[in-house]
């Protein structure tokens, strides 16, 4: 049974890492908020300090990973659909293996982006719509205000890239779907980042439903 320390932020009820790995990760993600709690002149956002610091944040796998816990132990393990970080509005969702390799940059933009999906309302939006061009959508609003922050705020570093993955402009991911271009491979959607700065102040409804546009008529449908 993992030990949860008093100040311990990043939770694991399902003991499906140890607790030196949990203490590893709790401090790390400690750090990113003390970042966040600075100035923006000094790279910080405490308005989003002041949603995360008061959501839980758990650790969570992939199904696969819960497969096979369930096969080997018998246990039930809740489980993201992803093996990045997801919100459900209440709580921060953080996939073990993806919050080790961010860095501080990494981790500081993830938490952002899961903040912006909280503030828009994002976990009860859309859902009857499709999962995966929903998920497009609404990464695509949060990451606008997320690149339009970053300019104006002047953080260091670079957003994209690196452990989360190549930004794909909206007008690419037009492309790919008629057909045009192969902006990117089947599957590799986490790998990926939906980020297009002309995007900032557009609906997640009104890009979806641009992007149904394209995709009723695409090749890629079949």
């Amino acid at each position: 049974t993992t030990t949860i320390g008093l100040n311990q932020r990043l939770t694991d009820p399902y003991n499906v890492i140890s607790g030196s790995q949990l203490n590893t990760l709790d401090q790390k993600l400690s750090e990113c908020m003390t970042g966040m709690y600075r100035q923006p002149k000094n790279g910080g956002n405490p308005f989003l300090f002041a949603l995360a610091i008061t959501k839980l944040h758990q650790i969570r796998v992939d199904p696969e990973t819960a497969k096979k816990i369930f096969e080997e132990t018998g246990n039930i393990v809740p489980s993201i659909p992803c093996k990045t970080a997801a919100t459900d509005g209440k709580m921060f969702f953080w996939h073990p293996e993806f919050l080790a390799k961010l860095d501080k940059g990494e981790l500081t933009t993830v938490m952002e982006h899961e903040c912006f999906h909280v503030i828009f309302f994002h976990s009860v939006r859309m859902i009857a719509a499709m999962a995966r061009i929903r998920n497009w959508a609404l990464d695509y609003v949060v990451n606008a205000v997320i690149e339009k922050n970053h300019k104006e705020t002047g953080r260091p570093g670079t957003l994209w890239g690196g452990n989360l993955g190549k930004p794909i402009l909206f007008k690419d991911l037009l492309a790919h779907i008629d057909g045009k271009i192969e902006a990117f491979k089947e599957g590799e959607d986490e790998s990926r980042i939906f980020a297009d700065a002309s995007l900032y102040g557009r609906s997640p409804e009104s890009i979806y439903d641009e992007i149904m546009e394209h995709w009723e008529k695409s090749p890629r449908k079949c």
